[in-house]
């Protein structure tokens, strides 16, 4: 498959809905797909800010599509989620057409992206999210999660949240709910826009990344991800790098690392498995031989 820009998924609000297409390259073809989205809180930004995330991560054998969503300005919460689930079902419903397994679909997401991947996951088989965008007959279950500095932490206004001006303390790394639902501020709903409302020992393995040094979103949000999904028994790993902001992936030395891990974490989780277990089985088999045969204790 040749790469393949501006690719209708789905509709919303009457028009088409598109991505593009990075077919998987290098010397692997792990047949999954990442959907990936992009940051600028729910209201700026565009998929092809992701372009070179998606040439990073397919030389190591993914299939990556930069996916748009509705913003707010066009329309109001929760549309932007229904685009992305309707992107999944689309995904799996072209499957052969992509060259991936129906059961390896993946997102990942920056920002006001990663909060969607992880909201992706969270309602898994939940009707009520699916929204009608299309192919509405394919499920949107998605298998992996990759959320570079998500929004976790909502409280109902402004008043004592974190802006960015002052030390993080514990009572202010919320950010206020009114930028999903404007003055839709029951409880009811801002409890509905947590991923945390969600979380079960069914989520998919999930993949956090946060700079220490984010004065946008606090590391706090996938701080306490990252304990609400151990606690429910969810294979999570969590990558905190010191002393970087916000947008760190887009550096691209960082962008390779973290696309880099990405690509192992899809491998020990969802598509390559067995290989990777053997690997490991088989450096714990050499350690204990060598252990052994110089009388070291094991």
């Amino acid at each position: 498959m040749t790469a393949q820009p501006d690719v209708g998924y789905g509709t919303g609000n009457g028009r088409e809905l598109k991505l593009d297409i990075f077919p998987a390259t290098g010397p692997h073809n792990y047949r999954t797909a990442v959907l990936q989205l992009h940051g600028g809180r729910w209201r700026y930004g565009n998929r092809k800010m992701m372009a070179e995330h998606a040439q990073a991560l397919s030389q190591f054998g993914f299939t990556c599509l930069p996916t748009a969503y509705r913003l707010l300005s066009e329309a109001p919460w929760p549309a932007p989620l229904h685009d992305v689930k309707a992107a999944v079902r689309w995904t799996r419903a072209n499957a052969n057409r992509l060259g991936i397994a129906a059961d390896r679909i993946v997102i990942q997401g920056c920002s006001a992206g990663a909060y969607l991947a992880l909201m992706a996951a969270a309602t898994n088989g939940r009707a009520a999210w699916e929204g009608d965008g299309g192919h509405t007959n394919v499920s949107s279950s998605v298998n992996a999660i990759i959320s570079i500095y998500p929004v976790t932490l909502f409280k109902k206004d402004w008043e004592g949240c974190y802006t960015g001006d002052a030390p993080i303390a514990a009572a202010d790394d919320y950010l206020p709910a009114s930028l999903l639902l404007e003055d839709r501020l029951t409880e009811d709903n801002i409890r509905a826009i947590s991923p945390y409302t969600y979380v079960t020992p069914q989520f998919p393995p999930t993949a956090l990344w946060h700079g220490g040094a984010d004065a946008y979103v606090p590391p706090s949000h996938s701080l306490r991800m990252y304990d609400a999904l151990v606690q429910a028994g969810v294979t999570v790993d969590l990558h905190l790098v010191a002393g970087v902001a916000h947008v760190f992936d887009f550096a691209p030395s960082h962008r390779t690392a973290v696309q880099h891990a990405t690509a192992l974490f899809l491998r020990r989780t969802i598509c390559d498995i067995e290989a990777l277990q053997e690997e490991i089985a088989g450096v714990s088999t050499m350690l204990k031989t060598k252990a052994a045969a110089f009388n070291l204790p094991r």
